[in-house]
């Protein structure tokens, strides 16, 4: 999955994943996924340059904000009366 991608801290690294992933995601029989890889294309270099530089704290920072966020795992049903 893409999302595999931003685990990734070596450009050379990413990059190989993203064109390998771009490459398999191509082949889909699907305009949508294909309109995404094309504007990911346009894009590599900004979010290659964005994922090398991401704090290895900010997965933690992820799941310990997950609770608070508005649908997150922590929220209790809303009341519909």
């Amino acid at each position: 999955t893409f999302a595999q991608f931003w685990l990734y801290r070596q450009t050379a690294a990413a990059r190989r994943y993203f064109k390998s992933w771009a490459s398999h995601a191509m082949r889909s029989q699907l305009a949508p996924v294909k309109k995404v890889v094309k504007m990911l294309r346009r894009h590599e270099q900004g979010f290659l340059n964005y994922s090398v530089h991401l704090s290895p704290h900010f997965s933690s920072c992820n799941s310990t904000l997950e609770p608070v966020r508005p649908g997150g795992a922590g929220d209790a049903p809303l009341d519909s009366s």
